[in-house]
């Protein structure tokens, strides 16, 4: 369980500021979709962080 959160928390890492980052720069001018990539962006790293924690305790 502990080595699917971790390579869970890699690939979140790795693909997710991409993801962001290429979505904000094609829906620039959509700013709806643009602001709920970045929430589902935040609450993906959210889950990350609560997902290392519990690992590390």
């Amino acid at each position: 369980m502990d080595i699917i959160l971790v390579i869970y928390a890699v690939l979140v890492f790795l693909i997710g500021p991409i993801w962001i980052i290429k979505s904000v720069k094609t829906d620039s001018q959509n700013r709806i979709k643009m602001v709920m990539t970045i929430i589902i962006g935040t609450l993906l790293v959210a889950s990350v962080i609560y997902a290392l924690i519990s690992v590390l305790k």
